[in-house]
């Protein structure tokens, strides 16, 4: 994925936060949720989107691509 790439955010934020994922509670918000991805980070492998103005990092187990 790249930027400006539109993903959904999973629905089962839930269950990844219980399985040690770095999820905070305020991004269970956004749980089915549609985004553009903003920027990438190359060393840690993380997304952030336009739904939270960058305020979270999101991991590629959190989202998936919208085929349009």
């Amino acid at each position: 994925m790249e930027i400006g790439t539109k993903v959904l955010i999973v629905d089962n934020l839930v269950e990844l936060r219980d399985g040690g994922n770095d999820i905070v509670l305020d991004m269970l918000e956004y749980a089915g949720r549609e985004a553009t991805i903003t920027d990438i980070s190359p060393e840690t492998k993380h997304f952030e989107l336009d739904i939270d103005e960058g305020s979270w990092y999101w991991y590629s187990n959190m989202i998936n691509k919208v085929v349009e």
